[in-house]
């Protein structure tokens, strides 16, 4: 990659999941051209749009050419070169000198079928709360494995080396002798993108509907710390919540320098079980260097619980 790059100016990358945006900047950065494509109307599918169009505009400021919605239906080019993209958006034929896929992962699992070790419905390899196969003392995490969402209560597949780090850790302790449970994910991820940070945790609104999960969200626009201090920037949070349980399901937060820490704090209140109106009250840290009185977080808390008729 890096030899080809050498030569190119123009690149194109299909796919603007994580792996697509961390390129696509890094590629900016050294002065290339870069033109991004994701089929899906947004960057980041995993996230909701109204914060997805923070961070297109972010890509955008920087000088990425963002096609969004638009499908590559083909790469065109001539003795054995590539020096375009057909995608079905329009566009016509986007030039490249070089193109680069981020569009997916598919586990590999043709050793486990060797040695007759299930798969599930998401394609990975099958396994218990303590990583073991179908075939005992055989045991399997990271990438290949099947990953539990605490939050669906079903195995998925979630390719994050944090998670893989614990499944590990819990297969080798049961290797051991030393019994572990491996309680499952909540989907915590974070991003940078130029200069904002991206975080999130949870289902989005668009994956609880997909699993059939009535919600009510809010999103707030704040700043990361008084009002006063030169160095504040803004933030964006949006809480999503189960309408019935009141239970914090998921959360996202866009913002400037640490911003992202703050999906850790949803992040343990959604492994938690809290309500947002337990959320809304959480004791949280104040300075006026560090944060507001009134944390962005608890604020959105807050403005959640009021579109909830509970305030």
């Amino acid at each position: 990659i890096n030899e080809a790059l050498e030569k190119a100016q123009r690149v194109a990358i299909i796919g603007a999941g994580y792996v697509g945006l961390e390129v696509a900047e890094c590629l900016q950065s050294v002065g290339k051209t870069v033109h991004l494509f994701e089929r899906e109307p947004q960057v980041l599918p995993g996230i909701d749009h109204d914060m997805a169009q923070i961070i297109e505009y972010e890509l955008q400021r920087f000088g990425v050419i963002l096609s969004v919605g638009a499908k590559v239906l083909a790469l065109v080019g001539s003795d054995g070169r590539v020096n375009g993209v057909k995608a079905a958006s329009g566009l016509g034929i986007a030039p490249a000198d070089v193109v680069l896929l981020d569009t997916g992962v598919v586990p590999n699992v043709d050793l486990a079928h060797e040695a007759g070790i299930q798969t599930g419905v998401t394609g990975a390899i099958s396994v218990n709360s303590y990583m073991e196969t179908n075939v005992p003392t055989i045991f399997a995490a990271g990438n290949c494995a099947e990953t539990y969402c605490a939050i669906r209560r079903r195995p998925i597949l979630h390719y994050i080396g944090t998670v893989a780090a614990k499944q590990g850790r819990v297969a080798g302790d049961n290797l051991a002798a030393r019994r572990t449970k491996f309680l499952g994910a909540v989907g915590t991820t974070v991003l940078k993108v130029f200069d904002l940070a991206v975080g999130r945790t949870g289902l989005s609104s668009r994956e609880a509907a997909a699993e059939s999960i009535p919600v009510v969200s809010a999103r707030i626009e704040a700043l990361d710390r008084a009002a006063y201090y030169p160095t504040a920037r803004k933030i964006w949070v949006k809480l999503i919540a189960e309408r019935e349980s009141r239970k914090l399901i998921g959360a996202q937060v866009v913002g400037y320098g640490e911003a992202s820490k703050r999906i850790d704090v949803a992040a343990t209140a959604i492994t938690a079980g809290m309500r947002v109106d337990e959320l809304a009250q959480i004791d949280l840290a104040y300075s006026p260097p560090y944060g507001n009185l009134w944390d962005p977080l608890l604020v959105a808390a807050q403005k959640l619980l009021r579109q909830m008729a509970l305030w």
